[in-house]
């Protein structure tokens, strides 16, 4: 056996190791969050871009291991490319998200709806904050109802409902 043979079938077996325990990591938490929030695009150009964030998704820990970009829409994550193989890209909509509330050592832990979530950490965690609360205060005041217009306040103050609301008549 030639020495080219060995450090080919070295090379290809340590391939083979890498892509069976990277793809072991992805099914511990990554896989099941791809298949529920699958990422039909990689956002180009757009949005809060973070290389290198750490995060934990399920059981699996990815420290300094991700690539993230925020838009006004959700979430976008993806491993770095070494850590990619069987970790599909992942789009987090802000509607999904039920909440996130203060991790350890600053970090956030985002919770989705219909259960489970992942923690963030690092710049990734304030960004999220950041954006979230943002999209979150839009949303709120889209929803409030829209307040009466002088006009309208005003013959609502002359209806006899509204005094017997106010206690003037009875």
């Amino acid at each position: 056996m030639s020495v080219v043979t060995l450090v080919l079938a070295a090379a290809a077996g340590f391939i083979a190791f890498w892509a069976g325990v990277v793809s072991l990591i992805g099914f511990m938490g990554w896989r099941p969050l791809a298949a529920r929030y699958p990422a039909a695009r990689w956002p180009e150009g757009e949005g809060v871009r973070l290389g290198w964030q750490s995060a934990r998704v399920g059981l699996s820990s990815y420290s300094g291991a991700l690539n993230a970009v925020l838009t006004a829409e959700g979430l976008y994550l993806r491993p770095v490319r070494i850590f990619a193989y069987n970790h599909p890209p992942i789009f987090i909509p802000w509607q999904a998200v039920a909440g996130y509330s203060a991790g350890f050592l600053g970090g956030v832990t985002l919770t989705l709806e219909g259960g489970g979530g992942l923690r963030l950490g690092g710049r990734l965690a304030e960004e999220v904050r950041r954006v979230y609360d943002a999209w979150a205060g839009a949303r709120s005041a889209s929803l409030a109802p829209a307040l009466p217009t002088d006009e309208e306040a005003s013959r609502e103050d002359a209806s006899p409902d509204a005094a017997r609301r106010r206690g003037r008549v009875r």
